[in-house]
């Protein structure tokens, strides 16, 4: 029984990932911030950066290296990245 439920969680792992790589390749509508007039562009790329850096660190387990790789940065790139923007692991 045990077993069984293990198997289950890890098949509902795998639909989650596969639903969340969906959305992270944008096959739902980005939601845009809701302002009247303008949208400050440096600042949501910031928050984008930051979202993609994260995202990566987790999915590769904290691994630096294997989130630069994911991400096709360089990892000194991803490193100074994390710096400036305070990431924490």
């Amino acid at each position: 029984m045990l077993d069984d439920q293990i198997e289950r969680l890890r098949e509902l792992t795998f639909d989650l990932t596969d639903e969340l790589e969906k959305l992270f390749q944008f096959e739902a509508p980005l939601k845009l911030p809701s302002v009247p007039d303008k949208i400050d562009f440096y600042r949501e790329v910031r928050r984008f950066e930051i979202f993609l850096i994260k995202w990566a660190l987790k999915r590769m387990a904290g691994s630096q290296v294997r989130a630069s790789n994911l991400l096709k940065l360089d990892s000194t790139t991803l490193n100074k990245k994390i710096k400036a923007y305070k990431i924490s692991r």
